[in-house]
């Protein structure tokens, strides 16, 4: 195995909106509210599975998306270093 740099951008290829709050430990906004999981896809064809940062109305297949790396701090002070994708709407996906 060998670390790739893959591209920051993509293509959202389909998604799903999630309208339940997951089981386990959780850690998304309180009050939960629905949210978007998708494969976006990257210009090498790679499909990355990951939330989708924002509102479900605007999401749509073949929606231009960009990497969105950030820290969330609990209330505890502990960090979860994660990653979303959000639109890109005055940019076009290079897919």
């Amino acid at each position: 195995m060998e670390a790739v740099a893959l591209g920051d951008r993509g293509t959202l290829w389909t998604y799903t909106i999630v309208r339940h709050k997951p089981p386990g430990d959780y850690r998304g906004p309180d009050p939960f509210q629905p949210f978007g999981m998708g494969l976006v896809e990257l210009p090498d064809g790679i499909r990355v599975l990951a939330p989708l940062g924002c509102d479900v109305a605007e999401l749509r297949i073949g929606l231009a998306m960009r990497f969105h790396p950030f820290v969330r701090i609990d209330a505890d002070g502990g960090e979860t270093v994660s990653f979303d994708f959000t639109p890109q709407p005055s940019e076009s996906a290079n897919v």
